[in-house]
This record gives C-alpha cells, structure tokens and sequence, in this order.
C-alpha cells in the first residue's frame, strides 16, 4: 500500500456533522509517523483551524511566518486545537 501522506503534511480530510447528515471538508496535520503511513490504512491527524477568536489557553497558535504556510496552502495563522 502506497500514501501521498507523510508525517507534518497539511491534508485535506472529510469530517461528518455529528448528526451524520452530512460532511465538511476539514484540514489537519498528518501525525502518524511516516513508517505507519506507508504501512497501515489509517492515520493519526489534528485538525487545524484559522479561527483564532476562539482561541483557548491549550491551543497552539502558528503564525502565518512560517516558511513552509505557501506550499501547504495557508494564508493565514492556524490554531492547533486542544480539542474539538
């Protein structure tokens, strides 16, 4: 089994409304380590968010300096949330 995955690529995931009525497309971070990507058929990923209004103490804001934002789509600061 191959992946167009590796570990800290930005992706593109569809999440289901908690009704399970429909989808959104989300992104997130791959976290799985690359050996498991390639190996397995599911992956570890956190969302990531550019709502930063609701910033909480637990979140861990990236600012849109970062070298690697262009390349992965981003345009301005994301959150990693603490939880969703």
């Amino acid at each position: 089994m191959s992946v167009a995955f590796r570990k800290w690529d930005v992706v593109l995931l569809t999440y289901p409304f908690s009704d399970l009525t429909s989808v959104k497309v989300r992104p997130a971070v791959v976290i799985s380590p690359d050996s498991e990507n390639g190996r397995l058929e599911d992956g570890v990923f956190l969302l990531i968010t550019s709502n930063v209004d609701r910033c909480s103490p637990y979140d861990l804001p990236i600012e849109a300096v970062h070298p690697e934002f262009p390349s992965a789509g981003l345009l301005k600061m994301i959150l990693l949330p603490s939880s969703f």
